[in-house]
């Protein structure tokens, strides 16, 4: 794709650039929401933003507006020295799942055994099922690193087809391991028998095997687990208690008062455990204390959210999530006393449990505490699901810090607090961006016709910024009577304004918004004129046909690029002529665009024209030249 040098893109290209993070931040996700065509080097660029939130935010908007060219510059990352950059790539096409997942195998058969690798570890964290059929093959794969990342990666897409293959994977001693652990994720108990004879003969699995012994949870091997209680490797025991707590709490069987009447002092077993350097043992610990801790143990559990390994804090939060529901108070009381970082993990756990009684102390967090406990306070009390935190969320919607004021507004919006309406509304014109994101779209989430009376006055606002809050915000709601005004949104003196309402009204496939868009082709902004090309491209009406012909001579190429790929969409043979010309005289992004149309409309002419093109100069019509099968 050709760089465009356009005023526009130049004012996209200086906000990136600004010193403030939230300029940066809002400037990715106006870019990924208009679709701007030089958006996907812009964004790609963006994953190397020196702030953390800035490439948080990118990543997100990435994830939304994938498309398949996208997905093949994700992919190339998989290949470049940046561990920090690879992790993000390969969350990011592990979010999109469906639509990653043939390129993503694809790669599985890459000349690059650390492309493989990566590519299994991203069909393991899509959790696609689908992906199974590629990993099955890739346990075949001569490199013993991809076969143990294919290994991991079938325990994690929970199918049980994979049982058998992970059975027969467990005579690799290479991959051996990660076959242990996903048959236990898999919960495979016919893998039971196996585990336990590749207990006494490979001492570097034992570990592994107790864990899977009580992922599986059969209540038969207790008294093997038990006996192993007295191993001599430390490791062993904990596990081994921790892997009954699972199978106890799956079958309950009083295994903890038969541990006792054997004389194991369980107590001290823990706390040996989590004095530990060894994460395992103490995850192990910790997972037991979860199950068969008592009120006495919640002490123990708070300091492990103190612990650098985010692992160590993960299970923590895990195990008091299940001590904490069965022990309310005693977390409760634990709040007051802990440093602001415990206190910001107690308020999450809280949520997590959900029970009513924590409300009151997260309602007061709300109103007593520092700049980031109220935030963490307005983020958790939605997690209750209750009507009686609409009042305190609304009363700090006019607070001092604007992370507070944002994080009320969203929660309102997740809870669609009709009676937060009017005051929500005000919060469109905050000062600060991201306030008004967030009052923009709960607003939109509630979507009553109040919200509509009351926001749609406010494109005419003085101020841009409130134009387009409010644009965003009626473009949230589903409601047919939003539609005037998107269509009135085509108008608007904001050229912000204008491209979303014509970006939206492509979306939703407004067949009355016709008449409208045509005349929007001949906006004074590019962006405007692209977005409602796209936008009539899929209304598919023959009758925007003739107003797309004149928006092939536009003097911007991604106008042109956007009316061609309409006018294929459409299919009209009106256009074939004017295609070919595309295809013939333009540059390369629209005549590629040219050749997809004209191949979509069986046009007959198509394999004279492309005959010549396959020794382009312009490697990428090459390709798609190849890909088509034409001009052969």
């Amino acid at each position: 794709m050709m760089i465009l040098e356009h005023e526009a893109l130049a004012q996209y290209g200086e906000r990136l650039k600004a010193e403030d993070e939230e300029v940066r931040v809002e400037a990715y996700r106006e870019i990924g929401c208009l679709g701007i065509p030089e958006g996907d080097r812009m964004l790609m660029e963006g994953l190397t933003d020196p702030a953390q939130r800035v490439r948080l935010a990118v990543a997100e908007v990435l994830t939304e507006v994938a498309h398949e060219k996208l997905v093949e510059r994700l992919l190339e990352c998989l290949r470049r020295d940046d561990p920090g950059l690879r992790s993000r790539v390969m969350m990011i096409l592990a979010n999109l799942g469906p639509p990653a997942l043939h390129p993503v195998e694809a790669c599985l058969g890459d000349e690059d055994p650390d492309v493989r690798i990566f590519a299994a570890g991203i069909l393991g964290n899509s959790r696609l099922k689908e992906a199974f059929p590629a990993l099955r093959e890739a346990l075949r794969d001569p490199e013993e690193n991809v076969r143990y990342a294919a290994v991991e990666a079938l325990g994690k897409i929970s199918e049980s087809k994979a049982v058998p293959h992970l059975l027969n994977i467990l005579k690799d001693e290479w991959a051996r391991y990660p076959a242990v652990e996903a048959l236990g994720l898999l919960k495979a108990r016919e893998a039971v028998p196996h585990l336990l004879t590749l207990y006494k003969e490979d001492e570097w699995v034992r570990l592994a095997v107790i864990e899977a012994l009580g992922r599986i949870g059969d209540s038969s091997r207790v008294d093997f687990l038990m006996g192993e209680m007295n191993a001599e490797n430390e490791m062993i025991p904990v596990a081994a208690l921790a892997a009954l707590s699972r199978i106890e709490q799956v079958e309950p069987t009083g295994v903890f008062d038969r541990v006792k009447d054997k004389g194991i002092d369980v107590e001290a077993m823990i706390a040996s455990a989590l004095k530990t350097h060894d994460p395992e043992i103490r995850k192990s610990a910790i997972w037991a204390l979860g199950n068969m801790g008592s009120e006495r143990h919640m002490g123990l559990l708070l300091d492990q959210l103190a612990d650098f390994d985010e692992g160590i804090r993960e299970f923590s939060r895990d195990a008091l999530v299940r001590l904490g529901a069965r022990n309310l108070l005693v977390l409760l009381n634990a709040y007051g006393s802990r440093e602001e970082r415990i206190q910001e993990e107690i308020m999450g756990i809280l949520g997590q449990i959900g029970d009513k009684k924590a409300i009151p102390l997260l309602v007061s967090a709300l109103k007593e505490g520092n700049e980031v406990i109220r935030e963490m306070a307005a983020e958790t009390l939605p997690l209750f699901k209750d009507r009686s935190v609409v009042d305190p969320l609304m009363e700090h919607l006019s607070d001092r810090n604007a992370h507070v004021r944002s994080a009320c507004a969203a929660a309102l919006g997740v809870m669609k607090a009709v009676k937060a309406i009017r005051y929500l509304l005000p919060l469109l014109e905050d000062s600060h961006g991201d306030v008004r994101e967030s009052a923009s779209e709960a607003l939109g989430k509630i979507g009553t016709p109040e919200v509509i009376t009351h926001v749609a006055p406010l494109l005419r606002h003085e101020k841009m910024e409130i134009r387009q809050a409010a644009i965003q915000c009626l473009g949230l709601i589903m409601d047919r009577r939003v539609n005037a005004y998107l269509m009135d949104g085509l108008n608007n003196s904001e050229r912000g304004v204008r491209r979303f309402a014509a970006g939206i009204l492509g979306k939703r496939k407004i067949l009355s918004a016709l008449g409208p868009l045509m005349p929007a082709l001949l906006d004074e902004d590019w962006q405007v004129r692209k977005f409602a090309a796209s936008a009539l491209g899929n209304l598919r009406d023959s009758r925007s046909v003739e107003s797309l012909l004149g928006a092939l001579t536009d003097e911007n190429i991604w106008v042109r690029y956007a009316a061609v790929i309409a006018l294929g969409r459409i299919g009209d043979e009106r256009a074939m002529a004017p295609l070919r010309r595309r295809l013939m005289e333009d540059v390369g992004p629209v005549r590629i665009a040219a050749i997809e149309a004209l191949e979509g409309m069986k046009d007959p002419e198509l394999a004279a024209l492309a005959a010549p093109l396959r020794d382009d100069p312009d490697e990428e019509i090459r390709k798609v030249i190849g890909g088509l099968g034409i001009g052969d």
